[in-house]
């Protein structure tokens, strides 16, 4: 196809992508994908999206100051969408260049390992869009991210002849490499260094650590680990082994990120939810049987330190308000201390709510970061 003619087809899928993002928001614009792939073949279409969404975001992934923090979230998320987009291409076109033969299969590793990712990338790209931060690129990140010089180069061998196809899977690893240490540092090798760091050196202030039954956990100051102690003193002396515990944040309308480490210090108290991080988007949802969950709890440990936490995604908006309605009618509020937590404990048969326990004594907590 002629060069001009393709770069005319190009342009025109642009503009119905930015057209197509701008009215329904950030994401949309991957559809010049398959449209490209129409008019021209797939690989071209991949491999052309990829280089132009890399075009766009490299820049932001080094800009300073906190507009350059905001956009990263969303190049991170381009990242994983564009990952699990080469994915599922590359596994098409290696099946389709073998005829989706089982003994070609078995005789190109290469091939096989492809067809076998597609379905595993896929099937965790909702964890790792969910929110972008440095855990979930940790933890979703490195099994999609580095696949995908393997993907590329298995989308691109046809058109490198045999003896320079180890020179491109060499660039195409250094590549990655370099993006994780220049365009990402944020993300990744940097917090990880100071993590390494931090623990070959002094630990922590012991003041900082809130104990119980031998478990014990790191919070991020003083005044936070002060009030986080007298909830679990009072938590400890009123529960019984084998009841059921929900940590959720102030407004269980909400999903932002939730203090799961209650789950590991009561550990003789069974979690009354799956939510464990109160997933946007799902956690909220009308039908995640969210308020069932609490319902079944007998105890209910609510924080405020994600009160203002903000992300690039819709953990800050209201969902659901079914969970706090089932909070108003089954639970009554036990002590709150200080601006951290509060403690509820589940409402007495056809009783109305005592009044609550003074407030815990504790200074404002440090600012979470």
């Amino acid at each position: 196809m002629d060069f001009v003619v393709l770069a005319l087809i190009g342009l025109a899928v642009f503009t119905f992508a930015s057209a197509a993002q701008a009215a329904t928001g950030f994401g949309s614009a991957l559809v010049a994908v398959p449209i490209f792939a129409l008019v021209v073949d797939t690989r071209t279409a991949v491999v052309a999206t990829t280089a132009t969404i890399i075009a766009v975001f490299a820049p932001v992934g080094v800009m300073p100051g906190i507009i350059g923090q905001f956009f990263k979230a969303f190049a991170l998320a381009a990242a994983f969408v564009v990952a699990t987009l080469l994915a599922v291409v590359a596994a098409a076109v290696v099946g389709r260049r073998i005829g989706w033969d089982a003994a070609a299969l078995r005789r190109d590793r290469g091939a096989l390992t492809t067809l076998l990712v597609a379905p595993l990338v896929v099937g965790i790209l909702p964890q790792g869009v969910q929110r972008a931060d440095t855990t979930h690129l940790a933890w979703v990140g490195c099994v999609v991210i580095p696949l995908v010089p393997a993907l590329v180069f298995q989308l691109t061998r046809g058109w490198v002849r045999p003896r320079y196809r180890g020179a491109l899977a060499t660039v195409l690893g250094a590549t990655l490499l370099l993006a994780l240490l220049v365009i990402a540092p944020i993300y990744t090798v940097r917090p990880y260094l100071e993590r390494v760091e931090e623990s070959l050196g002094a630990p922590p202030p012991a003041e900082w650590s809130i104990e119980r039954d031998g478990r014990n956990f790191w919070l991020g100051g003083a005044a936070l680990t002060v009030a986080a102690q007298q909830l679990a003193a009072d938590l400890d002396r009123m529960s019984e082994p084998g009841e059921r515990l929900f940590v959720g944040p102030s407004d269980l309308s909400k999903t932002p990120y939730s203090d799961a480490y209650w789950y590991y210090l009561f550990g003789d108290l069974d979690p009354a939810t799956r939510y464990i991080e109160m997933d946007p988007g799902i956690a909220d949802a009308p039908d995640s049987g969210l308020a069932e969950d609490l319902a079944s709890a007998d105890w209910v440990i609510l924080s405020h330190l994600w009160d203002d936490w903000d992300e690039a995604n819709t953990s800050g908006e209201p969902g659901s308000n079914e969970p706090n309605l089932v909070l108003a009618e089954q639970f009554c509020e036990y002590r709150s201390y200080g601006d951290a937590f509060e403690l509820w404990q589940r409402r007495p048969d056809g009783g109305a709510c005592p009044a609550p326990q003074a407030p815990a004594p504790v200074e404002v907590p440090p600012g979470r970061s």
